[in-house]
């Protein structure tokens, strides 16, 4: 059964206002679920009416702690609505399985609350909060369900976006009470205005539940619990054999209490009283001690007796040259190169990842700057994220002197970074500071570490890198957290990340139209979308340009801006000598940007500049090291210059970091096929596509090498899998033209080569340098394309 372009693969629960299903959506190929009314309910108005306004509730709201809707429609008389798909537990079947201590029940809590705080912030309250209505990820995500009970307000004032609507709050339809009845407020059960103090009685409600197992209001009958929720006050948490804290009993009993004036008056508030327990307030919250032990070979003795001795020696030389002694290390090293691992998230909850990432990216980026510092890129520092190695063994595997590690807490609009640096070869503490700004001027925060860092290793800063580092401009906190998250999504690399990231930008750029970064990473995915073959590259490389041109116009001395734009004049322009220009320019402005490297890399390469390619290649990887992509296309790079011994030992070495990362298994393929092992190149390219199913290179790969190992049926069969594919996805033509080639059918090859062509086909742009297509290179059509595409004749 379809529903427009969705295909329902079965039903996950029904309720007596909806029916939910499992479905695919075969134009985004993604699973996700679907709601609709029950047969039962399909005519009835009062019931449409709240159906549609659950999905116009959900629509506007945008928050990692509620359910995301992507789509709305009818068909048939039938109205549905189309969200994420979830996996995990509600919170009711989470309370009937397990016993929460008030610790997993605060971090259960604060998601919730900061829900609610972005859907009042829009002028939307739930009325029906409830434990079926909370759902527990499979990722330790929290999320709100079922707005089917929601209902739009207007601010107090529309300058005030966090503020409880009052007066203009929403009443119940007439002869209904909204709600679920255990979890209902006083006004709701006696039919009176609402706001958004009554979604807050409903948490207090749900939380004293999580807190100490009975809902505080529910009797044997409706009546009684009618009576108790008007009239009676629940025990304290204190009282009922439960541990909690005494300040979390104050707050969850002024959430239950009748006068809604005497409640929280908005959940921003109720945040920040759960905040304050969770951790002591901002402004006293001690260093934080190093998260690795760092050697310490003294006593405290030896302590008393090295002050006295360096306070002797200040007399007699230069104290500041002492310190540069010290920070060179025991051995006399100069600190030359350094990576800083990710910040840990004192937040206490996954939700606040994304902000603990995005800070590690901001601290490298400054850094990266910095020509004579070498900095590891993002890529590779994350995959230390809660790693348990010795920072020596970090070190070593990184290729650095120096390893920075720190955290980072986000509290009531503060931030506050703790950052450490540490002489990796020695096991030298070196340098640690604690920095507090409000989130106005996170940017002034990220330089003043990066700056103290620089100073501290003595490196020489050019006047234009000072300026750099003392010239920030106040941010718009919600522009820039939308940026975070949009980062923390397109490093996902997945479709899926990728128009989440797209999402995010776009309302960075809303916030704040003069953030540059937003436009360029949003370029960057835009582009990434018709490269990896998930749009089609005449859909999106325009998009792109478009974008980037206008981060170029706001600040043109980003280095990523200058990144995107080469990756769209090579890989759609087939302006060879504008690319070249643009990575040239990305690297002399970022010369630690490891992009900037391997896509200026895969452009000389696929002209046969091949040692050149190979440098900037390995120039990539120094600064990335355990980057899975940059290995795997260095493993590119070498089969291309004919070096398959060398190709094939560094792809089996990558697949050591990543046994299920497909495109490693791809290029191995490929390199076995082109130096004459077909066995163990489909080998290779069947794992791929057990890993990747339903990806079309990984298809035509495959296709291509089972016709040279003269397997005919089986790449027939590779075509017509693509055939069907693409009745649900985009597929490239040239996919479809490489399976050609390895068949040596040259007329279907150049017919869809044509195609590919038309459609501006990314991986168009290798043939001239790729050995796949010996077997049409002699033929005039294959250099009339070329020259097409601003190739020089192939030589024979």
């Amino acid at each position: 059964m379809h529903l427009g372009p969705y295909k329902i693969l079965g039903q996950i629960g029904a309720g007596g206002m909806g029916e939910v299903y499992r479905a695919f959506d075969t134009r985004l190929q993604r699973d996700v679920a679907i709601k609709i009314l029950p047969e039962h309910l399909a005519g009835n108005p009062d019931a449409l009416k709240r159906f549609e306004r659950e999905a116009r509730a959900l629509a506007a709201l945008s928050h990692p702690n509620i359910l995301t809707i992507f789509d709305v429609g009818r068909q048939d008389e039938i109205a549905y609505v189309v969200t994420e798909l979830l996996q995990g537990i509600t919170l009711r079947k989470n309370l009937v399985d397990s016993v929460l201590t008030w610790q997993k029940a605060l971090a259960i809590a604060l998601p919730i609350v900061e829900g609610l705080s972005a859907a009042h912030s829009k002028g939307v309250i739930h009325r029906d909060l409830k434990p079926e209505n909370i759902f527990l990820t499979s990722e330790k995500n929290i999320k709100l369900l079922d707005f089917g009970l929601a209902r739009r307000t207007q601010l107090v004032s529309p300058d005030e976006n966090t503020s409880a609507p009052t007066e203009s709050a929403l009443r119940s339809e007439a002869g209904l009470v909204a709600g679920t009845i255990p979890y209902m407020s006083p006004e709701q059960v006696r039919g009176e205005s609402l706001d958004a103090r009554t979604d807050i009685f409903s948490f207090g409600c749900t939380f004293y539940e999580m807190l100490s197992g009975p809902s505080p209001f529910l009797r044997s009958s409706t009546a009684e619990t009618f009576a108790a929720i008007l009239k009676e006050d629940p025990l304290p948490l204190s009282i009922t054999g439960r541990t909690v804290p005494p300040e979390l009993d104050r707050v969850v009993m002024r959430c239950l209490e009748k006068n809604m004036d005497q409640r929280f008056q908005s959940a921003r508030d109720l945040a920040f009283a759960l905040q304050e327990i969770q951790h002591t307030p901002i402004s006293s919250i001690p260093a934080e001690k190093p998260r690795r032990e760092v050697k310490r070979a003294w006593s405290p003795i030896g302590i008393l007796f090295a002050v006295i001795v360096l306070l002797a020696l200040s007399f007699v030389f230069n104290i500041a040259g002492m310190r540069e002694k010290f920070t060179a290390g025991k051995s006399g090293h100069r600190i030359q190169s350094i990576a800083v691992l990710p910040l840990e998230n004192l937040s206490g909850s996954t939700q606040q990842e994304y902000f603990a990432d995005g800070m590690t990216e901001a601290l490298i980026t400054d850094l990266a700057k910095i020509r004579s510092l070498k900095v590891i890129s993002r890529t590779s520092v994350m995959q230390y994220k809660d790693a348990k190695k010795p920072l020596r063994k970090i070190a070593e595997e990184l290729k650095v002197d120096a390893i920075v590690e720190g955290s980072v807490l986000q509290a009531g609009g503060q931030i506050r970074i703790s950052a450490q640096l540490i002489d990796a070869v020695n096991d030298e503490h070196l340098w640690a500071e604690s920095y507090e700004r409000e989130i106005s001027n996170i940017l002034s925060l990220q330089r003043e570490v990066a700056s103290a860092i620089a100073r501290e290793i003595k490196v020489q800063l050019t006047p234009q890198e000072v300026r750099h580092l003392r010239e920030t401009d106040p941010v718009i906190p919600q522009a820039y957290e939308a940026y975070l998250k949009g980062q923390f999504y397109r490093a996902k690399g997945t479709e899926e990340g990728y128009n989440a990231a797209i999402e995010y930008f776009r309302t960075a750029i809303e916030a704040d139209p003069s953030y540059a970064f937003s436009y360029a990473n949003m370029a960057a995915v835009y582009a990434s979308l018709g490269n990896f073959g998930y749009r089609p590259p005449i859909e999106t490389y325009g998009t792109a340009k478009e974008i980037a041109q206008k981060a170029l116009k706001i600040d043109p001395d980003l280095a990523e801006t200058h990144v995107a734009l080469g990756y769209i004049k090579a890989n759609y322009d087939w302006n060879w000598q504008e690319a070249e220009r643009e990575y040239k320019l990305a690297i002399e402005l970022n010369p630690n940007l490891a992009s900037a490297y391997d896509n200026y890399a895969y452009m000389l390469g696929i002209q046969n500049r091949k040692e050149e390619g190979y440098r900037m290649r390995t120039k990539a990887l120094e600064l990335d090291p355990v980057s899975l992509s940059i290995n795997t296309n260095l493993g590119w790079t070498l089969r291309n210059a004919g070096r398959f011994d060398e190709a094939i030992t560094h792809l089996r070495k990558t697949l050591q970091l990543d046994p299920n990362y497909y495109r490693a298994h791809v290029w191995l393929g490929q390199t076995y096929e082109v130096a004459g092992k077909h066995k163990a190149a489909i080998e290779q390219l069947e794992k791929a596509k057990a890993l990747a199913p339903s990806t079309p290179f990984v298809l035509a790969a495959l296709g291509h090498a089972y016709a040279q190992a003269n397997k005919k049926a089986e790449a027939l069969e590779i075509l017509k899998q693509l055939a069907e594919l693409s009745k649900r996805r985009y597929v490239s033509s040239y996919d479809v033209a490489l399976v050609y080639a390895g068949l040596e059918d040259k007329d279907h090859t150049f017919l869809w080569l044509e195609k590919a062509y038309k459609e501006r086909s990314t991986w168009l742009i290798g043939m001239f340098a790729d050995q796949l297509w010996d077997s049409v290179r002699d033929d005039p059509r294959f250099t009339d394309l070329l020259q097409r595409m601003n190739f020089p004749a192939p030589k024979k």
